[in-house]
C-alpha cells in the first residue's frame, strides 16, 4: 500500500504523539524501557518525515524545472527587447540629427551629436 506524502505526515504525527504519550519519567526498568520505545516512535516519525520530503520534491522537480526553463526564455526574450529598443534609440538620434542639419540648426547639432555618441556608448 502506497501513501501519499499528506499521509506519511499523518502518521508520523501520529507516532509522535504516541513517544510523547510514553511514561519516560517513571521510575526503574519501566521508565528505561518507555524511552527505548520514545526514541524508536520518535525515529520511525522522523524516517516518515524524510519520505514525505522525498515524494514533495518528487512532486515539484518537474514543475519547477518548467518554471526554470521558462524564465530562461523570458530573460533571453528580455535581453532582445532590451537590444531593439537600444537600435530604436540608435535609430531615432541619427534621424534627430539629420533633421537638425536638413533644417540648418546648427545650434542644436552640437547637443545632439553629444546625445548621440552617449546612447552609442551605453549600447
Amino acid at each position: 500500500m502506497a501513501y501519499s506524502a499528506a499521509e506519511l505526515v499523518q502518521l508520523a504525527n501520529i507516532l509522535n504523539d504516541m513517544a510523547a504519550a510514553m511514561p519516560v519519567e517513571a521510575p526503574g526498568p519501566d521508565g528505561l524501557e518507555a524511552t527505548r520505545w520514545c526514541q524508536s516512535l520518535g525515529g520511525a516519525a522522523q524516517n516518515l518525515l524524510l519520505m514525505a520530503q522525498r515524494d514533495y520534491l518528487a512532486d515539484t522537480t518537474e514543475p519547477l524545472a518548467d518554471i526554470i526553463a521558462t524564465t530562461k526564455e523570458a530573460t533571453e526574450a528580455l535581453a532582445k527587447i532590451k537590444a531593439i529598443d537600444k537600435i530604436v534609440e540608435l535609430v531615432g538620434d541619427v534621424m534627430l540629427l539629420a533633421t537638425v542639419i536638413w533644417l540648418r540648426k546648427w545650434n542644436l547639432v552640437l547637443p545632439t551629436v553629444k546625445e548621440l555618441r552617449s546612447d552609442i556608448r551605453s549600447a
